[in-house]
């Protein structure tokens, strides 16, 4: 079995992290690059936040998180020049992603990790 490849930040990213956390509808042109949400009451283009580019828009995908009963850690490995993001849920399961180069990147990996259930990579006691 091989471990699978990571998506690239950018605008694919997002569009998966925004139909995950805000379950808004998304319209993305992957010919084009464009994308945009679709208001829920007036249906008209709403930008796309770039939850895997911009710290801003990682912190609001984090807030997201936390209001479904998760919190995040993050730190950065300086030697490497890596992140690592872990999201740990209310009974102590913890998903983490690392080996990304940015920040915004490694948080909406591991958001997505953890909405999957996958990488899992411990349980506290309690």
């Amino acid at each position: 079995m091989t471990a699978s490849v990571p998506p690239p930040p950018g605008v694919a990213l997002d569009a998966v992290v925004a139909r995950r956390l805000l379950l808004a509808v998304v319209v993305h042109d992957p010919a084009t690059g464009e994308a945009h949400l679709v208001g829920a009451e007036d249906r008209k283009p709403v930008p796309l936040p770039r939850y895997s580019t911009e710290v801003e828009d990682a912190h609001r995908a984090a807030a997201l998180m936390q209001r479904r009963g998760w919190s995040l850690r993050v730190r950065q490995d300086a030697e490497r020049g890596e992140w690592l993001a872990a999201f740990t849920k209310d009974d102590g399961r913890v998903y983490a992603y690392s080996k990304t180069a940015a920040m915004p990147h490694a948080v909406c990996l591991a958001a997505l990790a953890a909405l999957d259930g996958r990488n899992v990579v411990g349980r506290g006691g309690g």
